[in-house]
């Protein structure tokens, strides 16, 4: 796959390196540099400009690059196809020396192991991971103890490292589909923890602009769907003297974060998710949140009724577009892109696939099949690049 990738990811290179250079373009200043010009002398008395000029380019912004995937179990299906998108937006940033990090967001990992530590998952399952301070405050966002992300490749690893861990990735996520051969139970799919994830970045996101001195940082969420309900620190209905915690209803919460307030709009989960992402880009002006969201058959208009807008305004042209590039791009209402592409566009290979001897109405619609998918790969790159070029 990795070879057959390669015309993506240097397609993906070509058009960040134009956009780089149509920038610095725009950007660049000419002066005079007070020095004259020996070869201009001889024409001062009709030319004022007879001095040396100096051209200069201002630097671009130095970019770095955070991904979470969704490793929950209703991404099973697609979770193959996904990690391919995946890859050759990691091998392009390796191609142009972007820093990027790659966090799968889940619950169980790394705790629920069937075998020596069944008696660790019980225990831990039930501590949130604010259980460990001895005040906890009421009404307080709650990361349960369970929830996880774990650090699955980054730009500080070796070549060598880095494919080996793309290759126990892909071979997770083959054998977690269709049961062939054997994989890490210890990693296997589990919740969708994705308003948790969202609130880490807060922090990670500060780390990793100070470890590696970028100016830009893009937070880029591949998911499916939803996030589940997430909960926050409540009286235990049945001990008045302990606290517990409750699930978070979008349509009667207020997330307050540095003194301002973000009310959702809605009665959904992803008015709350969103609001979510707003909260933390509040502390945060050098962060973008890009979302990349897989849609299934007919999912279209949910997805772009919660992110996009919320009449029908517009959906017909949104709808158009999807079945002619196969993904639609826009800004959300927090999200600074938002992507969603089909499944379909996900299985869909642009090399010519047809069998000898085939007739030609076969051999017609294989050829549209390929310019289908090659027009969905450049369309997609090219909306990608704009935001991270």
């Amino acid at each position: 796959y990795k070879k057959s990738a390669s015309k993506d990811v240097n397609h993906l290179v070509k058009e960040f390196e134009m956009k780089k250079s149509a920038d610095s373009y725009a950007r660049q200043a000419i002066a005079k540099t007070g020095v004259l010009d020996t070869s201009k002398l001889h024409s001062y008395l009709y030319n004022e400009d007879i001095f040396r000029k100096v051209t200069t380019i201002p630097e671009g912004k130095n970019h770095g690059l955070i991904f979470l995937l969704d490793w929950s179990g209703s991404m099973n299906q697609i979770l193959d196809n996904t990690l391919k998108q995946l890859f050759n937006l990691v091998w392009f940033c390796n191609k142009v020396n972007i820093p990027y990090e790659v966090y799968a967001f889940t619950n169980d990992s790394w705790i629920l192991n069937h075998n020596s530590d069944s008696e660790h998952y019980t225990a831990s399952s039930r501590i949130s991971a604010s259980d460990n301070v001895k005040s906890l405050n009421m009404n307080d966002l709650t990361i349960e103890g369970t929830f996880r992300l774990v650090n699955i490749l980054s730009s500080k690893q070796r070549a060598k490292t880095n494919d080996a861990m793309m290759l126990n990735l892909w071979l997770q996520a083959r054998g977690m589909r269709y049961a062939l051969y054997n994989y890490c139970r210890k990693f296997a799919l589990s919740g969708t923890p994705l308003n948790e994830a969202i609130v880490s970045t807060a922090e990670l996101s500060k780390l990793f602009i100070k470890q590696n001195k970028i100016q830009k940082c893009h937070v880029i969420v591949l998911t499916d769907g939803e996030g589940q309900h997430s909960s926050y620190n409540d009286i235990c209905r049945y001990d008045n003297s302990k606290m517990g915690s409750s699930y978070i209803h979008s349509h009667r919460v207020a997330i307050r974060n540095g003194g301002k307030t973000f009310i959702p709009e809605g009665y959904n989960d992803a008015d709350f998710t969103t609001k979510l992402v707003e909260a933390v880009k509040s502390d945060l002006p050098n962060v973008s949140f890009i979302g990349i969201r897989i849609l299934e058959r007919g999912g279209l208009r949910y997805f772009y009724e919660r992110y996009g807008r919320r009449s029908y305004d517009m959906y017909e042209d949104v709808q158009a577009l999807s079945k002619k590039q196969g993904a639609v791009f826009f800004k959300g209402k927090s999200f600074d892109l938002m992507c969603g592409i089909n499944q379909t566009t996900l299985h869909a290979s642009d090399e010519l696939e047809v069998e000898q001897g085939a007739e030609k109405r076969a051999i017609s619609n294989a050829f549209k099949k390929m310019n289908k998918s090659k027009k969905s790969n450049k369309f997609m790159v090219k909306e990608f690049i704009k935001v991270i070029a």
